[in-house]
């Protein structure tokens, strides 16, 4: 309980009193009995929460570190008991811009729960989503699609491949894929990619790359999954409306247009719902951000700016005749940002569930 208490001041904000009372919490369990008492991890842990509250990152550091090895000392080398400290552990390094030892932590943290269950136990579930999601925000889209994957294969085998639980996985799988064909920022065709495999394929097996059907498959099974279960209109909607964005994305209107029609004659049989501010207006659902400029070209080392450009957007959610109207710095950016809007998609207004395009779009 006194722990319960010291951890809600923490999340209220106050360190000074947790912190005193933490320090001699741990000093007395250390006198009272020895410095590997298992009771030492989580008063280890909480302080070390502190100090990266206060921004000690190397002390938190060394306070992880230490409930860590105790952890392990008391529970056994892949005892799952360490995940959520190396879990914080990632965090900092990754907030101290060391990605490679956070790539080090996250993963080791996945080691440590394939030695500790079974293969398709869902134990493994909440680990596979973390290190997917770490891969995912670090761009290595196919070691995160294996891990979305096994996360289904996982639910499939304890018969929850059709359950609610499952759409995040299915969701994931298909993210890469769009990832993959789409990334978040703009790539020059002649450049090489960023977002290659490196040597990936040698830890989680062969990827599958630009598999298209594999893409709309998981979508279709999100679909499926709402439809069993009876979600709600609007929620049904949307996963149909990611569908067809799917298929607008990869230049199949003929199967994207039927799609958005269905979506929209649901959304029109719920009472209340705003149609024309939801459906009316493009929505962006592609757009690679310009890559920033280079030190030669910031000689005054400007950090923010701001590029404004009127374009077309067609029935295809492609933009056309495109006007810059102002740019601040004047000329350092347009270039990159029109080449960027070139490249983006957007999902057309919807009248009637008919795209329609748009003039002056800025």
């Amino acid at each position: 309980p006194d722990l319960e208490q010291i951890e809600a001041q923490i999340d209220a904000g106050e360190y000074e009193i947790p912190k005193y009372w933490l320090s001699q919490k741990i000093r007395e369990i250390e006198e009272s009995s020895h410095r590997f008492d298992p009771s030492l991890v989580r008063p280890i842990t909480l302080l070390g929460d502190i100090q990266v509250l206060e921004g000690d990152y190397v002390g938190a550091l060394d306070n992880y570190g230490r409930a860590v090895h105790l952890e392990r000392v008391n529970s056994g080398l892949v005892s799952a008991g360490q995940l959520e400290i190396v879990y914080r552990e990632a965090e900092v390094y990754r907030t101290l811009g060391d990605f490679e030892t956070a790539n080090e932590r996250e993963e080791y943290a996945y080691h440590v729960l394939q030695r500790a269950y079974d293969p398709y136990s869902e134990d493994l579930l909440p680990g596979l989503f973390h290190l997917a999601e770490w891969y995912e925000r670090t761009h290595n889209v196919f070691a995160a699609r294996h891990l979305y994957q096994r996360a289904t294969d996982v639910m499939v085998a304890n018969g929850k491949g059709q359950s609610m639980e499952a759409i995040p996985a299915w969701s994931g799988v298909a993210r890469t894929y769009r990832l993959e064909r789409f990334p978040p920022i703009y790539i020059d065709a002649s450049q090489s990619s960023a977002y290659a495999s490196n040597g990936l394929e040698a830890s989680y097996g062969p990827v599958t790359i630009n598999n298209f059907p594999a893409g709309e498959r998981a979508l279709q099974t999100i679909i499926q999954i709402h439809r069993t279960h009876n979600s709600p209109t609007p929620v049904i909607a949307q996963a149909i409306l990611d569908l067809a964005d799917w298929h607008l994305l990869f230049e199949k209107t003929r199967e994207a247009y039927p799609l958005y029609e269905i979506a929209y004659e649901l959304m029109e049989g719920v009472d209340g719902f705003p149609m024309e501010d939801f459906f009316g207006q493009p929505k962006l659902i592609h757009f690679p951000a310009p890559i920033d400029p280079s030190a030669p070209e910031v000689p005054d080392r400007t950090a923010e700016g701001l590029v404004s450009v009127q374009f077309d957007i067609t029935e295809r959610g492609a933009a056309r005749r495109l006007t810059t109207l102002d740019s601040v710095p004047e000329g350092m950016m347009d270039f990159r940002v029109r080449k960027s809007i070139r490249a983006s998609r957007f999902r057309p207004p919807l009248v009637n569930g008919e795209p329609q395009m748009t003039s002056g779009f800025v």
